[in-house]
């Protein structure tokens, strides 16, 4: 394996982390939202 794919296989690991705290950030939000809202209501 050379060094350009294995920092290609790095970048995309990390591109893919990002990504997966993103939307896991944004679907805690959503659902808390809607658990309080379902609560209040």
């Amino acid at each position: 394996m050379d060094k350009f794919m294995t920092k290609k296989l790095a970048l995309t690991a990390v591109l893919l982390g990002m990504a997966l705290l993103t939307l896991t950030g944004c679907f805690m939000k959503s659902s808390r939202r809607f658990i309080e809202g379902k609560a209040s209501g």
